[in-house]
């Protein structure tokens, strides 16, 4: 698996929030993020990672797009309408064109399909090296 530390800028690694109802595919994710030296938080879904975006800075939110309560389309929409220019980053099991289409025109940086650490791992290395990195700055 490419090393998160390769594609990052000057190491800095950042906070990531992780957002999915399913238990052991969000702690897989946080697991792994973990491990490549990120801050990880997780939610269980859309609103618990409005709550927590509260209170918070991230420099990424990674967010399954099937979630009861606020799906992660819905999370995905309020926090641009909230003015929030964090990188967020949408898995899903079933990607097809058209659902990505509506992603990313609202407001979406990645569209992955669920499962692929290693795609996760270099987006992340991709827009966070690329951000101001909110986490950084005052709360």
């Amino acid at each position: 698996m490419a090393r998160i530390k390769e594609t990052v800028k000057d190491g800095a690694q950042g906070r990531i929030l992780v957002v999915d109802d399913d238990a052991s595919l969000r702690h897989l994710v946080g697991t792994t993020l973990a491990e490549e030296g990120f801050e990880v938080q997780e939610a269980v879904d859309g609103a618990d990672a409005l709550a927590k975006m509260a209170t918070e800075a991230y420099d990424a939110v990674v967010s399954d797009l099937q979630m009861p309560r606020l799906d992660g389309l819905s999370l995905l929409r309020e926090i641009r309408r909230r003015g929030t220019e964090v990188p967020v980053i949408i898995q899903t099991a079933h990607l097809d064109a058209s659902i990505e289409t509506v992603l990313r025109r609202a407001g979406a940086c990645r569209v992955l399909s669920k499962g692929r650490l290693e795609e996760l791992l270099l987006s992340l290395g991709q827009v966070i090296g690329s951000s101001k990195h909110p986490s950084d700055s005052v709360r």
